[in-house]
């Protein structure tokens, strides 16, 4: 069977071509080193052209807009520029610089360098334990030194009470436990605060910004667990769902 190319036909092949690329398309990932897949904070973003488009934050998040059939160049100072050319939105996306390696020519150092202050220094070390309030000389503490630990043998004294140290050691914990709880919800907050999310959901929905976080809302109510996915696919998959969900 021979297909028959109409006009009309080939005008509307013609129209779905103008709006495939017509779409804007949406990136997000990281940029890392390609040896070590270490993150890359402040990796800058560019169009071929030399044109800003973006840049990473301080996690080596990077999230950006751009045209079908625009180049961007991915720069950091000692790493390789990295070309990218994507044709669809991707949110899950591994930008990999390779580093740049740079051989300096050899330096001879003549003579000899003495550190200023340094006969002072010296004296001082012989001198220093001699004296009973020298910073080499071990200390004890006293009966009535209040808020000190006694050690036992040649060591050191701990100023302050226990309970301040205890206190120091909570305040730690603390402060591990809650920067471990970000690690985990990181990619989730970076897809609910992210405006490229925001305005492609809007456009592939045909909503408002209003009925946008009304729905949000509840996306948040029906999908409780996703807060610790670490896919943005996956996470803007479950938002559509439960955008059209009645």
């Amino acid at each position: 069977m021979t297909l028959k190319l109409t006009p009309v036909l080939v005008l509307l092949m013609l129209l779905c071509v103008a709006e495939a690329f017509s779409q804007p398309i949406y990136l997000s990932g990281y940029a890392r080193d390609s040896t070590t897949f270490d993150l890359l904070p402040y990796t800058t973003i560019h169009s071929y052209k030399g044109a800003p488009v973006g840049a990473a934050n301080e996690n080596g998040y990077f999230s950006i807009t751009i045209n079908p059939g625009d180049t961007i160049v991915f720069t950091r100072l000692g790493y390789k520029p990295v070309k990218v050319a994507p044709m669809v939105t991707s949110w899950d996306m591994n930008v990999m610089l390779p580093e740049t390696v740079h051989v300096l020519d050899q330096v001879i150092v003549y003579d000899r360098y003495i550190i200023h202050g340094h006969e002072q220094i010296q004296k001082s070390l012989k001198e220093g334990a001699a004296l009973d309030n020298s910073q080499f000389k071990n200390q004890a503490a006293g009966t009535s030194t209040p808020n000190l630990i006694q050690t036992v043998g040649a060591g050191m004294v701990i100023n302050g009470a226990l309970s301040k140290l205890f206190g120091v050691d909570r305040e730690r914990r603390k402060m591990s436990n809650n920067k471990a709880e970000m690690i985990k919800t990181q990619v989730y907050y970076e897809v609910m605060q992210s405006m490229q999310v925001k305005e492609y959901l809007k456009s592939q929905l045909n909503i408002s910004d209003d009925v946008y976080f009304t729905s949000l809302e509840k996306f948040k109510v029906d999908f409780p667990t996703a807060v610790y996915l670490q896919s943005r696919e996956e996470i803007i998959r479950l938002m559509v769902e439960s955008f059209v969900r009645k």
